[in-house]
């Protein structure tokens, strides 16, 4: 048939569509009748009807809408049976709304689900058609092979690993009837040679003790290979399997290790609802993984590579609507084992010269379903452990048995949940064998706007300290700089209750105190964590503590705290976790000092760090002092820009994260964060010196002591504001170094050539 002759898109009102819907409907009754007397038409296949009941419904020309989307003027036919529209509103991926095609009068219809919700308008002569995703085809994309193919392979590194300590202890002054203790040292050194390539990785040194009056001297060594993806075996002499070079562990062991799992730490699935086609890019921890084309429907993230202790999650969603960022931030215990993932640790040898054995694994039995289970044969003695987990987010429950020669065998369970913002947890454990060694703990916090409030109670009917205790608590933000805190806790016969204070007079100043009101007899409390857990039996009625924090560059940290009554508990400290670590800790007691780090080369270059593994990064800047956060840990540029840290062995994914705020006002960044997929034992270098660009202050002078406060400077293209001493920044890669200086109000101005000094003058009279 012949289609509406009116203008299809270029109608300016209701009177014109309607005009138009009346030419349409003329047409269609010419076309009835010439249909009397023209010769049979061929038969229609079944799913196109010519004289379906749908096409009794009446044409209309309509704005029509799917998902958000206009899709121009379509013809449209409602009816009770259904709702039929041209098949070409709809794209492609959109089939799932279709529930069949019907011929009307020659024109191929589409009619549209039952499911779908449709809006129409009379007035507007508009039909709006709201989405169902889940009517559309699913898509699944795999992040895991992803990451695998993006992998960084390590370099040789081979290098020396130390540690040293020092505690001595000041003389104590005698009673009339005592006589004067001396000196009490000890010392320890460790020093090893390390190297990891490829597969393997391992050390060979010793440990040397010194207690004032015998050197002792053990010799030590530890190896590690990589049998196959995410599985390693490690054999050591008188240290732990899988330990690392350069600490003061002194474990009397030799035997071997095993440990591995089927895979990484991983968010197994992240259902994402797209009405359109559209772009979805996945970043984690602010760094993109992959970008992909994804049609209307579903779209399930399977196994992103997300860290074990918690990652940021994020989806950028961009299609003809728009642009919307999904975020999610996933918690270790969330993402600890996918379905049908596991891992498993296991030692066996001698320690201390008897048989020693060891194994645990966990099992995921679902997305939110755990078990785990571990067992330990010492001394002679065995003991053991069997829990079913299940995590979800707002929801946490466990149960299990464990058995050990003391207590015999108990039955423990917890429960967690989370409700707004108020959290409850119930855990207990019953020894059958012993009932009288029963412990319940209750708890309950709530997270305010500002703060957060807690209680606690513990029933422990075998406890020297009484069968139960009581306690609560929290804290108050002030302002951004101030912090208020208190607790209470109670037990038979001691109540005890305390306040806090911390107040950032700087952000790298900060001074805290505390005072404590102990009544009854005193002892240690049975409540963890927020109030003290330990009070001399002697203790006075009222202790308090005032102490002082000033870090005067990143990684170095100064601290000092005075304790009254017994200023025996004062001490001062001084930290640095820079390329070496370091800590001097001065008591009325004694003396303790220590330090630690390590020397690798590297493609015949030399760099130092703090510790090392089998895996190891190293982060170059080009600019010094830069605070980092690498896999969760601390870390900051040496004098040449570069940062040595430490992975985890096992480590599959790394994320390098730094702190923009703190950099100096004349260093500048592309992107804050970047991501890793590491693959084998040595050193990964991240090459981020194209990331920063540092400029350079220039003071400017309109003649010899007359600076130029508030000018304009134009170098090429380029504007460079000063501010009022005459103080521009210059950036690194400016191309022309030659320009003109001129004020705001451009009544004055001259040429000037800028050079490598900090300073520059107007070239002649300006």
């Amino acid at each position: 048939m012949k289609r509406c002759p009116c203008p299809e898109r270029r109608r300016t009102g209701p009177r014109a569509r309607a005009a138009c819907a009346g030419w349409l409907l003329a047409a269609l009754l010419l076309g009835s009748a010439l249909a009397q007397t023209s010769p049979p038409a061929a038969p229609s296949p079944p799913n196109a009807a010519q004289d379906d009941p749908l096409c009794a419904g009446t044409p209309e020309l309509l704005d029509v809408t799917v998902s958000g989307l206009y899709r121009g003027v379509r013809e449209v036919r409602r009816s009770a049976a259904g709702t039929l529209l041209e098949g070409s509103a709809l794209s492609q991926s959109e089939d799932g709304y279709l529930a069949r095609t019907v011929t009307c009068d020659g024109a191929a219809l589409a009619l549209l689900r039952p499911e779908l919700q449709v809006q129409y308008d009379a007035q507007a002569l508009s039909l709006v058609i709201r989405p169902q995703p889940l009517l559309l085809t699913s898509h699944t994309l795999d992040l895991a092979e992803v990451a695998q193919a993006s992998g960084v392979s390590a370099s040789p590194v081979y290098g020396l690993a130390y540690a040293v300590t020092a505690d001595h202890t000041f003389p104590e002054r005698p009673s009339p009837d005592q006589t004067a203790a001396g000196w009490r040292s000890s010392d320890q050194v460790a020093l090893d040679a390390y190297a990891a390539q490829g597969r393997f990785s391992g050390y060979a040194g010793a440990l040397a003790r010194w207690d004032g009056e015998r050197l002792g001297v053990q010799p030590r060594a530890a190896v590690s290979a990589e049998v196959g993806p995410g599985w390693q075996v490690s054999a050591s002499y008188h240290a732990d399997p899988f330990s690392v070079a350069g600490t003061l562990g002194d474990r009397d062991f030799w035997g071997v290790g095993l440990r591995g799992s089927n895979t990484g730490a991983q968010l197994d699935r992240l259902p994402i609802t797209l009405p359109l086609d559209a772009e979805v890019s996945v970043l984690i921890d602010g760094v993109t993984i992959t970008t992909v084309q994804a049609q209307a429907g579903e779209l399930l993230l399977r196994s992103l590579p997300v860290l074990a202790g918690g990652s940021q999650v994020s989806v950028v969603v961009t299609d003809a609507t728009g642009r919307r960022v999904l975020d999610r931030l996933t918690s270790g215990s969330l993402v600890a084992l996918p379905p049908r993932g596991y891992t498993l640790e296991a030692q066996a040898g001698m320690e201390d010269g008897k048989p020693y054995g060891a194994a645990a694994a966990t099992y995921g039995l679902s997305e939110h379903w755990q078990l785990l289970a571990d067992g330990k044969w010492q001394n002679g003695q065995g003991s053991g452990s069997v829990q079913a987990a299940y995590v979800n987010q707002a929801r946490q429950f466990s149960v299990g048995t464990s058995y050990d020669p003391e207590r015999g065998v108990s039955v423990q369970g917890t429960y967690g949940r989370l409700l707004g913002r108020v959290a409850l947890g119930l855990n207990a454990s019953v020894p059958l064998g012993h009932p009288d060694l029963l412990s319940v703990g209750v708890n309950a916090s709530v997270a305010l706007a500002r703060g957060s409030l807690y209680t606690q109670a513990v029933y422990q009917p075998a406890s020297d300290l009484g069968p139960w205790a009581l306690g609560a608590g929290g804290y108050y933000r002030v302002n951004d700089d101030l912090i208020l805190g208190g607790f209470v806790q109670a037990q038979p016969g001691r109540q005890t209750a305390g306040v806090n204070l911390r107040w950032q007079l700087k952000p790298n100043l900060a001074v805290s105190t505390q005072a404590t009101a102990n009544l009854g007899r005193a002892g240690a409390g049975s409540l963890p964590d927020s109030a003290p857990t330990t009070v001399p039996t002697t203790a006075p009625p009222v202790t308090g503590r005032v102490g002082l924090t000033y870090a005067p560059s990143p990684g170095r940290l100064f601290s000092v705290s005075a304790a009254l009554p017994d200023w025996q508990q004062s001490q001062l400290t001084y930290e640095e976790q820079r390329s070496v670590s370091a800590q001097v800790q001065l008591t009325p007691q004694g003396l303790h000092a220590g330090v630690a780090g390590v020397v690798s080369l590297v493609g015949g270059q030399v760099f130092t760090g703090r510790e090392v593994s089998a895996r190891t990064l190293l982060v170059r800047t080009g600019v010094p002092d830069v605070p980092l956060i690498v896999g969760g840990q601390p870390a900051v540029t040496d004098r040449r820009g570069n940062a040595l840290v430490a992975l985890d062995a096992a480590a599959r994914q790394v994320s390098v994260n730094l702190y923009a705020d703190a950099l100096p006002v004349n260093v500048t960044v592309k992107s804050d964060s970047a991501r890793l997929n590491v693959r084998g034992n040595g050193l990964i270098t991240l090459d981020w010196r194209n990331n920063f660009e540092v400029s350079r202050w220039v003071q400017l002078f309109w003649k010899p002591g007359e600076v130029a406060a508030n000018a304009d400077l134009h170098l090429g293209a380029h504007s460079l504001p000063a501010d009022p001493d005459g103080n521009v920044l210059l950036p690194q890669n400016i191309p022309t170094l030659s320009g003109t200086l001129q004020t705001q109000d451009g009544t004055r101005q001259c040429a000037m050539t800028l050079t490598s000094a900090g300073r520059a003058t107007c070239l002649g009279q300006p």
